[in-house]
């Protein structure tokens, strides 16, 4: 499970994380959205193309803050960044522990297309 440390109540969890391939001048960024338990939700990954790494993480963070909304979830834990919302709890989660995030993200390299939304888990995640 990649969220970190469990919190009080109904939370919904979004990892992200981004990956810069300075070969081919791209980036491109990832993101899962778990409930408490760690129940697959939602991937998402988006090609940025050439950007600096912050944009890409904060493209992660809005692209997730987005979803989440659009769900009509309450509560988030971001265990990447902070970005202000109703309730957010940030944590840092070591990349080891945010290996599906991670690659998400990479597969939007081959892809090369605005935001894909992933609602199968697939066992590689």
């Amino acid at each position: 499970m990649t969220h970190g440390e469990l919190l009080a109540g109904e939370w919904t969890y979004l990892n992200i994380d981004g990956a810069v391939r300075v070969d081919f001048g791209a980036a491109t960024v990832g993101g899962v959205l778990r409930e408490k338990i760690g129940e697959w939700i939602l991937g998402y990954n988006k090609y940025l193309g050439n950007c600096l790494i912050l944009d890409v993480k904060l493209w992660g963070i809005l692209d997730g803050l987005k979803l989440i909304q659009r769900r009509g979830d309450a509560k988030v834990k971001d265990t990447s960044h902070p970005i202000p919302r109703k309730q957010l709890a940030l944590l840092y989660i070591p990349r080891e522990q945010n290996e599906s995030a991670d690659l998400i993200g990479k597969l939007a390299f081959g892809e090369k297309e605005d935001l894909q939304l992933i609602e199968t888990l697939q066992k590689q995640f």
